[in-house]
């Protein structure tokens, strides 16, 4: 076995061993880490440089776009201008001619109230003269122009078989009472003509039966049975 004062001095060799390798790993961990601090503020400045590069040429690129942008609209400007025109005079255009529509309506509404007004009048004074208001209206074909235009002309042989005279004979006695007070009344419905109520009574005179009666003479005459009575 080595002797005591050889053990402490390979004690005190492996203490300052340890010593000096403690001291190269210390050394060799600063170097580490000065390394990275380097590397970092490198990497630090090189990502400002970038951000300011980028930051320029975001600039440059909003510059750019600006100006095309304003001479975009500085060019689209007039056609803007022109389109604000054509739209304001196409606005007024159609307020025009809407005004225009509604003048035409209404004139055509007084006319329709102008139309409306006289047929109300005219019915008020038929009501008023008649003191009828809904009038039994029976379709009639008279036959007083047959036998007095066509008959008396042209075939007296049916004029006598009608009214039992001749076309002479009823001429004569149409001038004979066409003077008389009594085919004029004052009242404001006008009596037929003389030879169309000489026609009816004759008519009514010269035949029996039922064609001698008011409905039958009325059918014949194309007039009411009022009239034929009257």
């Amino acid at each position: 076995m080595p002797a005591i004062g050889e053990h402490e001095r390979i004690q005190q060799e492996m203490a300052q061993g340890f010593s000096q390798s403690q001291a190269l790993f210390d050394d060799e961990e600063n170097n580490l880490l000065e390394m990275d601090e380097d590397e970092d503020s490198t990497d630090s400045s090189t990502g400002s440089d970038s951000d300011l590069a980028l930051s320029s040429a975001s600039d440059d690129t909003d510059s750019v776009l600006s100006s095309s942008s304003s001479s975009s609209s500085s060019s689209t400007s007039p056609a803007s201008n022109s389109d604000i025109s054509i739209t304001s005079q196409s606005s007024s255009s159609l307020e025009s001619e809407s005004d225009d529509d509604i003048l035409e309506a209404l004139a055509q509404l007084d006319e329709a109230q102008e139309a409306y007004l006289t047929t109300f009048q005219i019915q008020m004074e038929a009501i008023e003269n008649t003191r009828v208001l809904n009038p039994n209206r029976v379709l009639k074909i008279s036959q007083l122009n047959l036998v007095l235009d066509y008959y008396a002309q042209h075939d007296p042989k049916h004029f006598r078989r009608n009214l039992r005279v001749s076309p002479p004979t009823f001429d004569t006695l149409v001038a004979h009472i066409q003077d008389d007070p009594v085919f004029y009344s004052g009242s404001n419905h006008p009596q037929l003509e003389v030879r169309y109520q000489l026609v009816i009574a004759l008519y009514q005179f010269g035949h029996f039966g039922n064609s001698a009666s008011v409905e039958g003479v009325a059918q014949f005459a194309g007039v009411s049975a009022g009239s034929v009575v009257n």
